[in-house]
């Protein structure tokens, strides 16, 4: 029997800035009345959790992409939520997904890991439940972010990635997305709530998802410690342009991937 509901503390060190570790409550809500409750929190205080640290979603967003998901990742510092990540299981093109609809790190707590452990956990439980679903064949993530930092969360340990940093030529091109892949973006796009938007298949670089919203491109341009991510978002998002764009970013997990996270994991659990 599924469980609805996990709690873990983990005391955590940050790597960005070598400071004193903290203790974290992380939480998982799967379909339950313990997530009608958080929903139900969420929606009353989602001004202070999110829009302080992001800006203002649009009501509709907030309710389809955090409220209404199937998943729901919550980590707290003090008992203040100061992260939340959040998942819906979608069929497309005949292919299970977990779609990761959102990710938000308080500013304060950079550099904990916690965007990766978070959407990893979310992913090691979908790839479980399912082996036999998908006859322990690879799992397919599938996101739309400009986050560099949730890019890079995802590129840790998955056995393929679109766009990957790592194929970025002398030239600074990519190669072009595959078929699989192209298929994958096209179907997310026209299921999404703007399917006019332009696609382009060198990067999946998503084009004009912030007209109305463009107080959501950070004004700072990001910064990330791998030089080939942040090459990445810098010439194909254009990061210090503050352009409207972003990835469409196609991802697999396999039982090497799940592996190589469980043991990323412990030395990080145990890290002194």
């Amino acid at each position: 029997m599924r469980r609805t509901y996990k709690a873990k503390q983990l005391f955590l060190k940050n790597s960005d800035l070598s400071k004193d570790g903290k203790l974290f409550q992380f939480e998982c809500f799967r379909e339950s009345k313990e997530l009608e409750s958080i929903r139900t929190f969420l929606l009353k205080n989602i001004d202070q959790i999110i829009e302080e640290n992001w800006g203002k979603f649009g009501k509709d967003f907030i309710l389809q992409h955090i409220i209404r998901a199937k998943r729901l990742q919550l980590v707290r510092y003090n008992n203040k939520i100061v992260a939340i990540a959040s998942a819906s299981k979608k069929v497309i093109n005949k292919k299970h997904v977990l779609y990761l609809e959102f990710t938000v790190i308080n500013q304060d707590f950079q550099g904990y890991d916690l965007s990766i452990i978070l959407n990893a956990d979310m992913i090691v439980d979908e790839f479980v439940e399912g082996m036999i679903q998908r006859k322990f064949k690879s799992l397919h993530i599938m996101a739309i972010t400009r986050n560099l930092r949730v890019l890079g969360s995802l590129k840790h340990f998955a056995s393929f990635i679109y766009p990957d940093p790592e194929s970025i030529g002398s030239d600074k091109k990519l190669p072009l997305a595959n078929n699989e892949t192209w298929e994958l973006a096209q179907t997310i796009l026209k299921q999404s709530w703007n399917p006019n938007r332009k696609l382009l298949r060198e990067g999946c670089v998503l084009i004009g998802s912030y007209e109305n919203t463009p107080w959501l491109i950070s004004p700072v341009s990001q910064k990330h410690y791998n030089q080939q991510i942040q090459t990445l978002g810098e010439e194909f998002l254009e990061l210090k342009k503050n352009k409207d764009k972003e990835f469409i970013v196609h991802v697999k997990y396999n039982f090497l991937s799940i592996i190589k996270y469980l043991i990323w994991f412990i030395r990080k659990k145990n890290a002194k």
